[in-house]
């Protein structure tokens, strides 16, 4: 799977070309089973480039996927393509010199892209899975000039306009029309 052996990547690197189900994947797996309102449509494409430099490995390349995820505006669902740029480094992982690895380490901002393997396996199926992650908008938009729902009867506006009275004395904020402020003092 996603799984690399060290000793595969020769001097010159080794390209990774795969599709995978998302649901081979224990993260994004976790997400679509947290959030039913997104579903993968079809596999993950990982297309990756390894490049050893001494005892790191250097990751280039790019995680493809497509999602249905829904507007957050219309609450209609459609169609999202999700391209990540992945650039990561794999370092071997080391124990501290004070013996366990179980203490509290702050990283800095240029270790913050590194991901770790032990022995002579990469694994990068995490490392896939959070890219696809990342790449998930918070606040997902069918379309930047989306109009959403009529606040009164809940119709899509991207569909049709609706035919609700354009009269708002009945909102609790008409009030606020009629109210008159004191200018500011200069």
């Amino acid at each position: 799977m996603l799984r690399i052996s060290i000793g595969t990547v020769g001097p010159q690197g080794r390209k990774v070309d795969e599709r995978i189900e998302s649901s081979a994947l224990p993260l994004l797996k976790a997400v679509v089973e947290d959030d039913d309102s997104l579903h993968f449509t079809g596999p993950v494409q990982v297309n990756l480039t390894l490049r050893p430099a001494g005892e790191t490995i250097r990751i280039d390349g790019t995680v493809d996927a497509q999602a249905t995820v829904v507007c957050q505006r219309c609450l209609e669902p459609f169609t999202l393509a999700i391209t990540q740029v992945v650039q990561t480094t794999a370092v071997p992982e080391t124990m501290p010199a004070g013996g366990r690895g179980d203490t509290d380490v702050e990283l800095l901002a240029d270790e913050m892209d590194l991901i770790t393997y032990r022995g002579d396996v990469v694994d990068l199926g995490d490392e896939v899975a959070q890219q696809v992650i990342m790449a998930l908008p918070f606040s997902p938009l069918c379309k930047k000039s989306c109009k959403g729902l009529c606040h009164r009867c809940g119709a899509n506006l991207n569909q049709a306009a609706c035919r609700c009275d354009p009269d708002d004395a009945k909102s609790p904020f008409a009030a606020l029309r009629s109210l008159s402020l004191p200018k500011a003092p200069d």
